[in-house]
């Protein structure tokens, strides 16, 4: 977190947790989580070096969710990251991928020139402002099905 962050005591307008995260919500995805715990494992380590691990297994799948560009030095105290790397790394795995960004220039040319299609898709800041992000991935032709 960045600098000034912490625990949210009293969140906006005196609403506590409620104010970033809806209980019911957050309830319904611990019950999903520990439906498919026995599945899960966490290591404290750096991603690149599981996606190095896998990188030609095809069946694997990764989800990444980087620092975006605009927002991180607001947001996190370790903000800076290598996107062009992540990017480098997701063109020679075997398996799939899902990365959600920030709608920005940046992350688009960075996609096309890895090869890379994206997805522009709704999404609310915490302020509720309606915003778009943007998914990339080798192929998304799925999600055009399921819209």
């Amino acid at each position: 977190m960045a600098s000034g962050a912490g625990l949210v005591k009293n969140g906006e307008n005196g609403r506590g947790l409620g104010s970033r995260w809806y209980a019911d919500t957050l309830a319904k995805r611990i019950t999903d989580i520990a439906t498919v715990r026995d599945r899960l494992t966490f290591e404290h380590t750096d991603g690149f070096n599981i996606i190095e691990r896998f990188r030609d297994d095809p069946k694997v799948v990764y989800f990444a969710d980087p620092p975006y560009t605009k927002a991180a030095r607001r947001l996190y105290h370790y903000w800076e990251f290598d996107h062009r790397r992540l990017f480098k790394t997701f063109q020679q795995i075997s398996g799939d991928f899902l990365l959600t960004y920030d709608n920005t220039d940046e992350i688009k040319m960075l996609a096309e020139e890895f090869g890379f299609t994206f997805a522009e898709i709704a999404m609310r800041n915490t302020h509720h402002a309606n915003m778009t992000e943007l998914v990339i991935g080798k192929d998304l032709s799925w999600l055009d099905a399921k819209t």
